[in-house]
């Protein structure tokens, strides 16, 4: 799967001397129409497609299957294909 960008959040001005804990996670591209669903986070201040963590022994799509419901509550979920690595620390 070929790797998309790597994020680094604003308030992180370097990663020297850093612990770093890899977190399985996984999001989606949400399409209605020419429309692309984007969620507001309050703590951060800023928009960003739905997902979240995958759970110990998770399956990947099952957990963003789950994440989707949680965010937005849909139930309807379907046509779900691997888009490629995005990294965010």
């Amino acid at each position: 799967m070929r790797h998309l960008k790597t994020s680094i959040h604003p308030d992180i001005n370097h990663l020297d001397h850093k612990v770093i804990i890899q977190r399985k996670a996984a999001r989606a591209i949400v399409v209605n129409g020419e429309e692309i669903l984007l969620l507001y986070t309050q703590r951060y201040h800023d928009y960003s497609i739905p997902g979240g963590g995958i759970d110990d022994g998770e399956d990947i799509i099952a957990g963003l299957v789950r994440e989707l419901t949680e965010e937005t509550g849909a139930r309807n979920i379907h046509s779900i294909k691997p888009f490629g690595i995005y990294e965010e620390f």
